[in-house]
């Protein structure tokens, strides 16, 4: 299937704020996690950019009642995107699986659900090749990581325990890798995560040889078959995708294929096509339910035109299916090896929902060239400052702030906004030209003023932040309004709007004007 054959497939395209700010610490006190900023442009931004790269024309915001003010408001004046946005707004404390049911009157085919936070750059048609190819009624994507990054220092990462079939690594960047997929057979997500999983024969019997392991990590992007919807909206116990609806699906690929090969045999249909054929002279009371409220007939119906009839009678039994695109860890890294294989190109997969992600997603994105899908976001940045003219020294009336290459040295591996400027004052010991600054790896918003020999480095510095001559700011994020006083040292730090910062030395704080 190519890719204008799957983005012309009718899809619709849903993305949940479900704005779980309590991991990012002092940064959403004054600002929903969506607006935050990722590379100076508003977290949601970017899984809109991604849909609408990969073809989509319109998509669902479900959003949280506590920031949808906001978030409308840079939807209705911020956003300069091609998409037609349809925003609805859910009560407080509801969770993703709620979102699918409240807006469950929109749905009407097959349908991709990805958090707001989510930043990708996996084409959506390797998703949807397996999606369609292979009759499934949810297909995901799975981050396989390496043990390094199952260990690293972020303790919030979530890593689940996932049972595939299929799984092979040196196969998952051919072209044709979607035509043998892994299936997802069991699946525990890291909020139920147990010591040890027991696993019975009658499993091992099912599915042969499965590759279980913690070391797998679920991205939130799904794409569901229609149905899938229908069952959510009957099922009010279902809270969660990902806790709730997702392991019931996976289980349910056993009990369902062997709940239907004993109505057949009882009711003596030789296939499930006959059967399917006799339940369309039925009325609707009458359709036999793999679930409640939920017939065979409708989900055979709603996966359609994959499902091929003419198939064998272990297939067409086979309704709930489970599939994933598995993007492994080795094909996040250049190889060393001498080959003539074309090295992969590295995938970007990761959710801002805790501060170390949010950090090196700023940080990844700050890499020109790196990934072509976000590059647009280089577009409005200072790459370099001004080379100083001959006459820049006397004459600076128009814009006398405006920072030189000599005072404000730019990193490469730097996105800076509109606006910034040299405010700096200080001399240094052999005479009186000013010490100039630098930034290393870092993103600066808009409007930022900066002091004389000021070293930021692996930093995130929101808009219209003041920062003193003599300052030292690593490893930290200054959100917006910010007054940072000179000699401030800040050393993994974060630091809510609107804070003044004294003169002193801070240490892995979180500073903010509530405590």
């Amino acid at each position: 299937m190519d890719e204008a054959r799957t983005q012309s497939l009718e899809l619709q395209a849903i993305i949940v704020s479900d704005d779980e700010g309590d991991k990012l610490s002092v940064l959403t006190e004054d600002s929903p996690k969506s607006l935050l900023p990722i590379a100076n442009y508003p977290m949601i931004h970017l899984p809109l950019t991604y849909l609408e790269h990969n073809g989509l024309k319109d998509v669902i915001i479900v959003l949280n009642k506590k920031n949808s003010v906001k978030i409308n408001a840079y939807l209705k004046d911020g956003y300069k995107g091609k998409l037609s946005i349809n925003a609805v707004t859910l009560e407080e404390g509801e969770d993703t699986a709620d979102a699918i049911r409240y807006v469950h009157k929109y749905i009407k085919s097959d349908f991709i659900v990805m958090s707001d936070d989510l930043v990708i750059d996996v084409p959506l048609v390797k998703l949807l090749n397996i999606h369609r190819s292979h009759n499934s009624s949810a297909t995901m994507v799975i981050n396989h990581k390496s043990k390094e990054e199952g260990e690293e220092k972020d303790k919030n990462v979530a890593l689940d325990y996932v049972g595939l079939v299929n799984y092979s690594p040196t196969a998952l960047e051919r072209p044709d890798s979607f035509k043998n997929p892994s299936r997802v057979v069991y699946f525990s997500p890291s909020s139920q995560l147990k010591k040890s999983v027991t696993v019975g024969r009658s499993f091992m019997r099912k599915w042969g040889n499965v590759m279980l392991s913690k070391s797998f990590a679920d991205s939130h992007l799904y794409v569901f078959s229609r149905w899938v919807s229908d069952l959510i909206q009957s099922r009010n116990d279902f809270v969660s995708l990902k806790n709730h609806v997702i392991p019931f699906l996976v289980d349910s690929q056993r009990y369902v294929k062997d709940k239907l090969q004993r109505h057949l045999q009882d009711n003596n249909f030789k296939t499930l096509t006959e059967f399917l054929e006799s339940e369309q002279e039925q009325s609707g009371n009458q359709e036999y339910e793999v679930f409640p409220g939920i017939s065979a007939k409708s989900i055979a119906r709603t996966q359609q035109p994959a499902l091929d009839m003419s198939s064998s009678s272990y297939s067409l039994l086979d309704l709930v299916r489970i599939y994933a695109h598995v993007v492994s860890a080795s094909s996040k890294t250049s190889s060393t090896k001498n080959t003539s294989e074309p090295t992969p190109s590295p995938a970007l997969i990761k959710r801002a929902n805790t501060l170390n992600n949010y950090m090196d997603l700023n940080r990844e994105l700050s890499k020109k060239g790196e990934y072509k899908l976000y590059e647009s976001m280089h577009d409005q940045s200072i790459t370099n400052a001004p080379t100083p003219t001959a006459d820049s020294s006397t004459d600076k009336s128009e814009d006398h702030n405006t920072p030189t290459s000599e005072e404000v040295q730019i990193g490469s591996d730097c996105i800076v906004g509109k606006g910034l400027q040299y405010t700096g004052t200080a001399a240094t010991q052999q005479g009186s030209r000013r010490v100039s600054s630098t930034l290393k790896k870092c993103n600066l918003g808009h409007n930022v003023k900066i002091g004389s020999n000021v070293k930021i480095a692996n930093s995130v510095v929101m808009n219209n932040v003041i920062i003193g001559d003599n300052c030292t700011i690593q490893n930290s994020i200054v959100c917006c309004d910010v007054d940072i006083k000179p000699s401030a040292n800040l050393n993994n730090c974060q630091v809510a709007s609107g804070c003044v910062v004294e003169g002193r030395d801070y240490k892995a704080e979180a500073l903010s004007n509530k405590h």
